[in-house]
This record gives structure tokens, C-alpha cells and sequence, in this order.
């Protein structure tokens, strides 16, 4: 719509065709056209973010940020949080004891027990899980992505506490959904690959009518069979089964209001990882450290086998947030972001690695035994996941074209 008031979240300059199978109705002649045969005279296209809670383009922000445009999502198939790290210089992420615990890392500022230093936000709503047990180390929920139809990912380098809350000392990862457009466009993205891989995403949405309203459908599935089996049950090592569904709703009736209301549910089984059972002994000094070489390596340590079958995790999530934003004269706006981020699930898990099942060990929190003793034992953890989080932020900006803005706000 021409005129209309820009808010904070601005798509990217440009659009590109990915190596995803994409099917996009409204005006995808004119943009193949236009990237096969660019004008002589064609500028390059800025990248724009909200890293600083506002738009900006890339060059104009004072911060380490590494920015992924829509087409960069297609094209690398950031469907997965270990994916975004692997693209992005000085954040990594290490799993704990259980499938779900999910550790971030930035900067070489790792979690060691609590609250992640990492933020990680899905349309600015804080997502930010404790740890799991206050026994060790966890970072929260894992993420699905498949099901959001992402528009850009930003990755913010460096203490944020001001802008996303005391868990960005280290930094934030912020993952922006695409709304629902003016005209009617559906999207598919497919991928197939080794092990039983399979990932199928698709999102349709857009206008119902002239009421000003806008809606967009999104459904996901995926499937891993992982890349060992367990020689006792016959369970597959490592694999997933994600199923997901979203909603998002956008009302505009004029330039000075808009609201946005968005939900996400998502199931997910992820299996016990393939772990490798290496028995510890003491090394010949209390000074000298133990190392494990090549020569020490037996492969047929890997993928205990036990006859019991230990499903591994099971989880239900639910996300959803509301969405306010207000104009308030040429210069000023109000923007209310209502979110909720609701898990539940099981988690069984055999971590030890070796083929016994009955649990020993010295117990060091719920369900959890220490399974660092010399000449190995036997770890079993068994516990339920119940995750709920109800924020709201409340944002009142000025920004009258000129070199002074202002921002306060509450959360």
C-alpha cells in the first residue's frame, strides 16, 4: 500500500531464487526477470535490521551483526539453530546431557549453569530458557524453525542487556518472521538428503477482501533417521520427527494502527544421540592430564547396545505473541508486544553410553546420577520438561527524520 507507515519490521531490498523448491504466485515472473537481466544502474541492496529495537540499515549500525536476508535463509537452509551457527562467525551451540538441553556460545562465552548469556528471540519476543536442572548446565528449549517462514535471521555481537534483557551479555539471536502480504502468494520449500533425511515447508497467505486484514497459514515437516543404530532395540541413534503448524493474522484498517497476531505449535521426537563409552582411569600423576588418542578409539563402542528402548525426548511447544503498533502524530509511535512460550515434555535418556540400566552412581539432583567416576557407572535421567513464559513490552519512540530519535520502554 502506498504511504503507509513503516514500523519496525522491514523485509530486505531484494528477494532471490533459492536452491529450495520455492513457488511464489504473486510477481515471481517480474523478479526472475529482474535478476536475470539487472539494469546497468541498479543499486545494491541495503540490508536493513532492527538490532537496536528500530529500523536501520546494516551500515548505519554501531554493532558486530551478522544479518541472513530471506534469500540467504532458502539458500543455506537455516531450518535449524546448528545451522545459523555454522554460518555465523564466533557463535556456536553444544548440547548437554538431554537432546533439548541446548547451550549457546558467542564470543567464547559459554553457559555454565542458569540462564543462557545468549538471548534468542523470535519476533522479539525473548524465547530464553533456564537450565533445565540446576544440577548443570542448560540452555533451554530447542528450536524448530521449519515452521516459520523466516524473512531474515539477526545474529547481535556483544553485550545487549539495554535492548533484549539481562540473558544478551553475550549477545542475541533474533529470528524474524515474514508477514503476510497485500497480494495473495504461496511458498514451498523442500529438501531431501541421506540418512532418511526430508524437510517440506509450505506457507499461503494473503488479503481477505478490503477489511484490511491479512492472514498466512505456514505447516512443516521433517524427518532424520539418524546415522547409527543400536544394535540391542534396533532404534535408530540421533534422528528427529518434527510436525508443525502456524498462524499469523495482520489488521490494517488505516496507516496509524496495526496489529499482528502470530502462533506457532510445534511436536517434536528427537532420539538419543550416538555416544561414544569410554571407560576413565586415572591418569599415572595427579598433575598429568588423561588424553585419548586414535590408537585408543573402538568403534564398537559407539551406539550402546541395550535392549531397553529409551525414547529419547518428546515435546510440544507452543508459541504465540500479540502484537501492537500506534501511531501517535507524524512523530511518534507505541508499540505493546504481548508473548508466550509454553513447553511440555518427557524426557528419557540413557547418557552413560554403556549397555547396563540400572542406575548407579552418587545421585546429584533429581533423577540424575554423577557418572564421572573412575572406571565408569551407569547414568539414567528421566524427568518431564514444563517450560512457561509470559512477557509484555511496552515501547514509545520518536523519530521526526532528523538526528535526534528517542526511545523509552518498559518489559
Amino acid at each position: 500500500m502506498s504511504g503507509r507507515r513503516e514500523w519496525s519490521a522491514i523485509p530486505t531490498a531484494a528477494t532471490a531464487t533459492s536452491f529450495a523448491l520455492a513457488l511464489c504466485v504473486a510477481n515471481a515472473p517480474a523478479t526472475a526477470q529482474a535478476q536475470a537481466q539487472p539494469p546497468a544502474d541498479a543499486d545494491i541492496a541495503e540490508v536493513v535490521v532492527t538490532a537496536r529495537r528500530t529500523a536501520e540499515r546494516l551500515l548505519d549500525v554501531p554493532l558486530s551483526v551478522s544479518a541472513f536476508s530471506e534469500a540467504d535463509v532458502d539458500r543455506l537452509g537455516l531450518t535449524d539453530i546448528t545451522r545459523v551457527a555454522a554460518q555465523t562467525p564466533g557463535l556456536s551451540f553444544d548440547t548437554g546431557a538431554a537432546p533439548d538441553d541446548i547451550r549457546p556460545s558467542l564470543r567464547g562465552i559459554p553457559l555454565i549453569e542458569g540462564r543462557s548469556n545468549v538471548a534468542i528471540l523470535i519476533d522479539g519476543v525473548d524465547i530464553t530458557g533456564l537450565t533445565l536442572d540446576d544440577s548443570y548446565g542448560g540452555g533451554g528449549s530447542a528450536l524448530d524453525l521449519g515452521v516459520l517462514d523466516l524473512e531474515r535471521v539477526e545474529v547481535v555481537k556483544g553485550p545487549q542487556s539495554v535492548y533484549f534483557g539481562r540473558s544478551a551479555f553475550a549477545g542475541a539471536v533474533e529470528f524474524v518472521t515474514k508477514l503476510p502480504g497485500d497480494t495473495f502468494e504461496s511458498k514451498v520449500n523442500a529438501a531431501v538428503g541421506n540418512f532418511g533425511l526430508y524437510e517440506i515447508a509450505g506457507h499461503i497467505g494473503g488479503p481477505v477482501g478490503e477489511s484490511g486484514l491479512r492472514l498466512k497459514l505456514s505447516a512443516s515437516t521433517s524427518r532424520f533417521d539418524g546415522y547409527y543404530e543400536n544394535p540391542g532395540n534396533r532404534l535408530e541413534r540421533g534422528n528427529r520427527d518434527t510436525d508443525g503448524v502456524g498462524l499469523t493474522a495482520v489488521f490494517e484498517p488505516s496507516d496509524a494502527f496495526q496489529a499482528i497476531a502470530r502462533a506457532y505449535y510445534v511436536e517434536a521426537q528427537r532420539g538419543q544421540p550416538a555416544g561414544y563409552n569410554q571407560i576413565r582411569t586415572l591418569p599415572p600423576t595427579s598433575t598429568e592430564v588423561k588424553t585419548f588418542t586414535e590408537d585408543d578409539f573402538d568403534p564398537s563402542r559407539i551406539g550402546f547396545s541395550t535392549i531397553v528402548k529409551w525414547p529419547g525426548s518428546d515435546t510440544e511447544s507452543l508459541r504465540a505473541n500479540l502484537e501492537f503498533n500506534v501511531g501517535l502524530g507524524e512523530a511518534w509511535s507505541l508499540r505493546s508486544l504481548t508473548g508466550l512460550n509454553r513447553n511440555d515434555g518427557v524426557v528419557t535418556y540413557d547418557f552413560d553410553q554403556s549397555p547396563l540400566d540400572t542406575p548407579s552412581g552418587a545421585p546429584v539432583g533429581p533423577n540424575l546420577f554423577n557418572c564421572l567416576a573412575v572406571g565408569g557407572c551407569v547414568g539414567i535421567y528421566d524427568y518431564d520438561v514444563e517450560l512457561e513464559q509470559l512477557s509484555e513490552e511496552l515501547r514509545l519512540s520518536y523519530d521526526g527524520g532528523g538526528a535526534f530519535k528517542f526511545m523509552v520502554g518498559g518489559y
